[in-house]
């Protein structure tokens, strides 16, 4: 029954899908004619005084909890319709709150790229420009009721300015974006590796189009409104399904729902992410690969397309740190053996993955490093890659910090 609807979904969505893009077609030939703005400029919009909103953010940080429960539960009271737009546990979300504060204080306008992104990727949820209004109602009155006497209207000002920008910048890249919000995609194979990790094959419904190293977020009816981020393990290539590798984490997560899903399972995908592609980097640069866990799925994307790449053969080395008995993918040895002059070590402790980093051994300002793993591992390796003078440019990698 619950794959009937699934199907019925999936073919309204279809329809839904014509009549929005010849919308977008009819609404972007009007602009073109009015010369309307196309995109919003980061460059011209005020992003509130910085000082003020540092200042304001390190006075609230002590019940920085307390007003993230708060904000919902006023967001909610004003607008309950919202409530169906979130999950059920509601602490995951409350912690990508306070990320999401965090992030937008501390780097303002630098963020813009990211909050395109996320303003795309916030098609998926079916949320409306005037909702913004009121998100942005919830979050003034919540900082003011913590701020108590230190809310000033220089403190309200710079708040509001800020909030304002950063939604401009979503609002005008999604209202550019052509991409469906989300695409509807089947299991088509399932395979168990070791005792907590699954590789899942989906075949989307739709062309899915994205580059190696990118990843997805994806959905499950079994667990609704709970979206998570896993990396595409494989180079995109015509009619081939996506590939991705879970592993469970025994909280009755996403994660633990995909691990026991079957072929014939109905998922959606969010629009590909993320940054951690071969684009941009010169095509003679050596190059490191660095993976922890399952963020080995985004270095065998990326080694599969170095593999399909026309070029000259340069150095590249392949660090994985994993448990004692893995790596858990069938492919690995056969897909590094492939790869012309890649070195591969393997560690099995944060210990030994720095020791590994603190040495490069490739001269470290020619040297490309690409960098998917747990958020500590990922912050420990720039740390140690910097002080081993590799320049911050040249090291890439995704923040979920703003995960929507």
């Amino acid at each position: 029954m619950a794959s009937d609807r699934n199907v019925q979904d999936a073919a309204a969505y279809d329809r839904w899908l014509t009549w929005k893009h010849g919308a977008q077609v009819r609404e972007r030939a009007l602009r073109s004619k009015t010369g309307f703005p196309a995109a919003a400029d980061p460059a011209a919009l005020k992003w509130g005084d910085q000082e003020v909103l540092e200042k304001s953010l390190a006075l609230l940080a002590p019940r920085a909890e307390e007003l993230v429960a708060y904000f919902y539960a006023d967001l909610f009271r004003r607008m309950p319709s919202l409530r169906k737009l979130f999950p059920g546990d509601m602490a995951p979300q409350r912690d990508r709150l306070l990320a999401a504060l965090l992030a937008l204080v501390q780097t303002g306008p630098e963020l813009a790229p990211v909050l395109e992104q996320l303003g795309r990727d916030h098609r998926k949820f079916g949320v409306q420009s005037g909702q913004y209004t009121t998100v942005g109602e919830s979050l003034i009155a919540s900082l003011a009721h913590f701020a108590g006497a230190a809310w000033t209207p220089q403190v309200q000002q710079a708040w509001l300015e800020r909030y304002l920008a950063a939604v401009a910048v979503m609002k005008a890249a999604a209202a550019q974006d052509d991409a469906p919000p989300f695409w509807y995609a089947t299991v088509i194979d399932h395979v168990i590796c070791g005792r907590d990790v699954a590789i899942l094959r989906v075949r989307p419904h739709r062309p899915y189009p994205y580059k190696a190293g990118q990843y997805a977020t994806i959905e499950s009816p079994r667990l609704p409104r709970v979206w998570r981020s896993y990396s595409i393990a494989n180079e995109p290539r015509p009619a081939q399904p996506l590939e991705f590798h879970v592993r469970a984490v025994g909280r009755r997560g996403l994660s633990d729902v995909l691990l026991q899903s079957q072929p014939g399972d109905t998922i959606r995908l969010g629009p590909p992410r993320g940054q951690v592609t071969l684009d941009g980097t010169a095509a003679g640069t050596p190059k490191l690969f660095v993976a922890g866990g399952t963020g080995w799925s985004t270095m065998k994307s990326l080694l599969r397309q170095s593999q399909r790449e026309a070029g000259p053969v340069v150095p590249a080395r392949l660090l994985v740190s994993c448990r004692p008995g893995e790596p858990y993918d069938p492919d690995f040895h056969q897909l590094v053996r492939s790869v012309p002059n890649l070195s591969t070590t393997l560690v099995h402790s944060a210990q030994d993955l720095g020791a590994e980093l603190r040495s490069p051994q490739v001269h470290p300002t020619g040297l490309d490093v690409f960098l998917s793993g747990p958020a500590e591992m990922l912050t420990s390796a720039v740390t140690l890659l910097t002080s081993a003078g590799v320049p911050r440019s040249r090291i890439h990698h995704d923040s979920l910090v703003m995960s929507a």
